[in-house]
């Protein structure tokens, strides 16, 4: 039965998706992502260690200089709100990322991205430096837009003039929309313009 059913969702989805195509050379990438509240915090502050429940987001913008590879720029933020204090942390930066079609509609992808960290935490402010890895799956609903499934690793790090240094691990899960600018299928790989259309009596123009 679940084989049954897993067939006939695959045959709904497949015709709904068949419009969709890969991201090509010149295509200027626009993504937002936020993992709710699927994530794990180890947060330590000094000599105190801390678990929480948290909400983080971010949004980045890459440009495809070839099939498949870009380069672009990473803002993320993550907001902690528990009984002992309220703090907040933002890290932005380059950013570099690949995507490996599997099929028409359907590619994985791993990007990394390294940056300056500013946090807070209550009325006190730190900086330092932060990494973020992270891959997933992308579902194209056509050439300019994707669905993005992913799951990330990030490290942040910044210090404070009191607290001392606060250093985050921080392991991920969410979802984010990706909208693709200027795809043109003219730039992907084997593309071939079309014959031309013959007009009066069979001439082409």
């Amino acid at each position: 039965m679940k084989k049954t059913i897993a067939t006939v969702l695959l045959a709904i989805a497949i015709p709904a998706l068949a419009s969709a195509g890969d991201i090509n050379p010149g295509a200027l990438q626009l993504s937002g992502k936020s993992s709710f509240q699927w994530a794990t915090s180890s947060t330590k502050i000094g000599a105190v260690k801390t678990d929480e429940t948290r909400v983080d987001g971010g949004i980045s913008a890459m440009y495809y200089v070839a099939q498949f590879l870009a380069f672009g720029m990473e803002l993320d933020y993550r907001s902690v709100d528990d009984d002992i204090t309220k703090s907040s942390t933002f890290m932005f930066g380059p950013k570099a990322g690949i995507d490996w079609e599997l099929m028409r509609h359907f590619s994985v992808f791993a990007d990394g991205a390294v940056g300056i960290v500013r946090a807070e935490v209550g009325s006190e402010t730190g900086d330092g430096f932060g990494l973020r890895l992270a891959g997933g799956v992308r579902l194209f609903f056509n050439s300019n837009v994707s669905l993005d499934l992913f799951g990330a690793f990030t490290r942040t790090q910044a210090d404070f003039a009191t607290a001392g240094k606060m250093a985050n691990n921080d392991f991920t899960a969410g979802l984010g929309l990706s909208v693709y600018l200027t795809n043109n299928p003219t730039n992907a790989e084997g593309y071939r313009p079309p014959p031309p259309v013959p007009v009066n009596g069979g001439q082409y123009r």
